[in-house]
């Protein structure tokens, strides 16, 4: 009796490709903002709402850069029914979410979310000419996620001009962050531009703690 070797014959079945964003620097983006425009403020229905309503558009982006070919060719002909469901179920999340909570949200937070909006179509218009791994793109990403809390902040009592600060300082950090990655991967970089970048970091991070104790009065 001849017995099969181990693994023969067996066909491996390939892992379905993740709809979930692949930008992981882009959650913390996202979700520390949020999460401190709820605890400064008081959490209302119109907020929470802004908050799913966010985080539903985020996750329509994987399925988008699918779509959009810039996952590759390949990614797309594979995949192109779970991210035409993927997004659709996004995109509609988003929207209900988002038509609620500006109905119930006070007239400062409707103009923010108008604002928010305007941002995060201008992150998908990036996406959707593939230049989102560019610095510029970068840039536009980091404002248009740091600029989602600033509806829900306006939504749970904080005053306009707390929230716009709030949102000043992280996108600033967001952005220096950004640069800080780039100066370390990239081999022609000067110790002396490194350094610079860290030191704004740091100027950005104490900014960051300055503008959490001015909006938890």
């Amino acid at each position: 009796m001849r017995v099969r070797p181990e693994g023969v014959g067996r066909v491996k079945t390939k892992k379905p490709r993740s709809m979930w964003p692949k930008e992981h620097g882009a959650y913390a983006q996202l979700g520390i903002p949020l999460a401190t425009a709820l605890a400064c403020g008081r959490p209302t229905i119109a907020a929470l709402l802004f908050v799913v309503a966010a985080c539903a558009a985020f996750l329509a982006h994987e399925p988008g850069a699918i779509l959009l070919g810039a996952r590759g060719t390949r990614a797309r002909r594979e995949n192109r029914r779970r991210a035409v469901h993927a997004l659709g179920w996004s995109v509609a999340i988003a929207a209900l979410a988002g038509l609620f909570a500006l109905a119930l949200a006070p007239p400062p937070a409707r103009i923010l979310a108008a604002l928010a909006f305007v941002l995060a179509a201008l992150a998908g218009l990036v996406l959707y000419e593939r230049k989102e791994r560019t610095r510029g793109g970068e840039i536009i990403a980091a404002v248009a996620l740091a600029g989602a809390a600033a509806p829900v902040g306006s939504a749970c009592g904080l005053p306009t001009w707390i929230v716009l600060t709030c949102w000043a300082v992280w996108t600033a950090q967001f952005v220096v962050s950004t640069f800080a990655v780039h100066a370390l991967i990239d081999e022609h970089a000067s110790l002396k531009s490194i350094r610079a970048t860290g030191i704004a970091l740091a100027i950005t991070m104490t900014m960051s703690g300055a503008s959490l104790a001015i909006g938890a009065r």
